[in-house]
């Protein structure tokens, strides 16, 4: 049952209702599972273009600057410096191509605390549903309108052991070197506008708003760390890490649902629940020899270029927190186990010199018959470590039937703490 009501009061019958509904059932096809049935389907969409291409396996992957908050609002806290990001995705490829998506953010941190804001002038996550025509019950064009749903957020994510090593000044013998373990919050505030305000006889408007809350957690764990390997005069030219993790989150955690003006009954949030777990394998460059360099340019060139190659692999799975509970007659919120509704996804990234990516992953949800293969690439391109510019591109299936859509997302970065030391 594919559930996306929208209401309209009085005696007016309009054919915005026809044009929405057929709108909503085409964004519902390239959505993740756990919208189904539920509103605020913007807020069920993965805003990263990096793990789109992993098969949206981001949840338990801290590694990198551009780690996936939306899986996991404790990913925050692996977020360094000044972080401008930028995501856009089309949603139903061949069939409306004017329905996209965009998210826009800022992210600031530092010794492990790192704070998002996504909203005023910074947008947050906005679902923008064309442009549509409406007329009234008799046929006479009502003009022009453009629904659209929109989130705006705040959060923060904390590093609880890197801030540790910061407070006691533990330097070299950090312990978040071998492990550490993070917390993270995001509140969202939703609005939708999915009708004209004469389309209602009380002048009202199609609009709907609520407030949640999303929490997680991740541990990361790297048993193996070589930094300085027997080579060149005792002094190696390539190290060796390698390490796992362990992330869950709660998404869209509320008690509220989302009603509609003259409404028989809410929608509920896109609650879910998501974990997962990752393996990662690095060549990082030695310190000695990447901080031999004497003049500025090659010392920039080394930082950047840091780590050497790496490679993750991740996996990751969903499942709604809400469910049809056919003796009320109405969604309640509560974890669905049964595994009809789930998804899941994994993927893997190879990265060359901190340079180039190739990403390629497969995600699965039999309820949105979904079912295929995720690929993708970026490029990172570094002033050492005081700043940087990444772009990333990801290909990801929709419903059986149905071309692949396109989803690109560019951050550009500052690092302060480097700049001024």
């Amino acid at each position: 049952m594919i559930k996306g009501r929208i209401y309209f009061g009085g005696s007016i019958k309009v054919k915005i209702m026809k044009i929405i509904s057929v709108v909503f059932v085409l964004v519902l096809l390239t959505f993740s599972s756990v919208c189904f049935g539920a509103g605020a389907i913007n807020m069920s969409f993965n805003t990263s273009a990096r793990f789109d291409a992993m098969g949206g396996a981001g949840v338990a992957a801290p590694w990198g600057t551009d780690t996936n908050h939306w899986a996991n609002p404790a990913l925050l806290a692996f977020r360094p410096g000044l972080n401008y990001l930028k995501f856009r995705s089309e949603l139903a490829a061949g069939l409306a191509d004017d329905i996209v998506i965009t998210n826009e953010e800022l992210t600031l941190g530092n010794y492990g605390v790192t704070f998002l804001l996504a909203r005023g002038p910074v947008e947050g996550n906005y679902l923008d549903l064309g442009t549509q025509r409406g007329t009234d019950e008799n046929g006479v064009p009502t003009g022009t309108f453009n629904p659209h749903m929109q989130t705006e957020s705040w959060g923060v994510g904390v590093d609880v052991v890197r801030l540790l090593d910061h407070m006691h000044n533990h330097g070299d013998k950090s312990w978040s070197r071998y492990a550490t373990f993070a917390l993270g919050f995001t509140r969202h505030s939703f609005e939708d506008e999915l009708a004209p305000d004469n389309a209602l006889q009380d002048r009202i408007g199609g609009s709907a708003s609520g407030t949640s809350s999303d929490k997680g957690f991740v541990l990361r764990v790297t048993p193996v760390r070589i930094d300085d390997p027997a080579g060149w005069n005792n002094n190696g030219f390539i190290g060796l890490t390698a390490g796992a993790a362990f992330g869950y989150s709660l998404k869209s955690d509320t008690d509220e649902f989302i009603v509609h003006v003259d409404s028989d009954q809410g929608d509920p949030f896109p609650r879910a629940y998501v974990k997962g777990w990752s393996v990662h394998l690095s060549l990082p460059l030695a310190p000695n020899f990447r901080d031999r360099p004497t003049t500025g340019l090659e010392r920039l060139i080394t930082h950047a270029i840091d780590p050497f190659f790496s490679f993750t692999f991740s996996e990751q799975l969903i499942e709604p927190g809400y469910l049809w509970d056919p003796d009320q007659g109405s969604y309640i919120y509560e974890h669905d186990t049964s595994g009809v509704r789930k998804e899941s996804g994994d993927g893997w990234e190879i990265g060359v010199a901190n340079i180039f990516f190739l990403r390629r992953g497969h995600v699965e949800a039999e309820y949105g018959q979904i079912d295929g293969n995720t690929a993708g690439w970026g490029i990172n391109l570094q002033a050492g470590k005081m700043g940087g510019f990444r772009y990333d591109h990801a290909r990801v299936p929709q419903a059986t039937g149905l071309p692949d859509v396109t989803r690109d997302g560019w951050s550009i970065w500052v690092c302060p703490r480097e700049i001024f030391n």
